[in-house]
């Protein structure tokens, strides 16, 4: 059996299998070749897209600044219709190895791909094996997750990742494996935590400051006052002067949004809500 290209009479490539066979007498002596042709060239160009799709998804999987892994099973297992899900659960997190991981999601863990490679879930989730239980159930219940996780590197390092896994099925609703994308956010975490604090002390430096304290909102009035100006108003102090009700209609715009406790003793009111309704 072989194969080829061939030029058609139009000057079309096409693809060919050429099967022959070689035909014998009753003595053993060759006698003639039987043969036939066969285009494949449709099996050929479809054989070929398949592999250049295979290809790019390799190298988006290999460069992908996001960690990428796969965890294939060797047999499909039931997990909708299982009647120990635990027992299913706790089989998969402690014999199932991963199966592919790509750089990225190596650097994010600090192994090496043959250390990876022979750890199951257990392992990843040593530092709070809970976690990991309660995550793939999570996972194996709904088909699919996105969610952050608070986690360590080998060498014991506090990270955060934020993902999406994906569990794979057979036609039978078993499942074959699952696989997950995910990317370091310790940094975002870090900074969210920092600015929480931050408001936090502000909070608490504004409460018990003993300074009477109160934020105001005066963005009605500006636009209030945009439209004067905008309908003709050049001088504000003799608009106002010639109509002082103006004035107590500008002041009903502005409103307190906070104050602090010096600020409630000095207006003698019982909680914030007198004075903001005094607005």
């Amino acid at each position: 059996i072989e194969e080829y290209r061939m030029i058609a009479k139009d000057g079309r490539m096409l693809w060919m299998r050429d099967t022959s066979v070689l035909i014998r007498d009753e003595n053993g002596h060759p006698k003639y070749i039987q043969g036939f042709l066969e285009d494949i060239t449709t099996h050929k160009q479809a054989a070929d897209a398949l592999r250049k799709s295979e290809q790019r998804l390799q190298a988006f999987f290999n460069q992908s600044l996001d960690g990428f892994f796969f965890c294939d099973f060797e047999e499909p297992i039931e997990w909708k219709h299982a009647s120990n899900k635990d027992e299913t659960l706790e089989y998969i997190i402690t014999t199932k190895h991963f199966t592919d991981v790509n750089d990225a999601m190596l650097k994010q863990y600090g192994l090496d791909r043959e250390t990876f490679l022979s750890f199951t879930t257990r392992d990843i989730f040593a530092h709070d094996p809970e976690q990991g239980r309660k995550l793939r159930r999570e996972l194996f219940d709904a088909g699919h997750l996105h969610l952050e996780t608070f986690e360590r590197t080998s060498a014991g390092t506090p990270v955060w990742f934020e993902g999406d896994y994906v569990c794979l099925y057979d036609p039978q609703e078993r499942i074959t494996g699952f696989f997950g994308i995910q990317r370091e956010i310790t940094d975002r975490k870090m900074a969210e935590q920092a600015l929480r604090d931050s408001e936090q002390c502000y909070r608490t430096l504004f409460d018990d400051v003993p300074i009477a304290i109160w934020e105001q909102d005066f963005s009605e009035l500006k636009k209030h006052l945009d439209s004067l100006k905008a309908g003709g108003v050049t001088d504000i102090r003799v608009y106002f002067s010639e109509r002082p009700e103006e004035l107590l209609y500008c002041e009903s715009m502005m409103r307190i949004l906070d104050l602090n406790r010096a600020a409630l003793k000095m207006y003698e009111a019982e909680d914030k809500r007198e004075l903001m309704r005094v607005t």
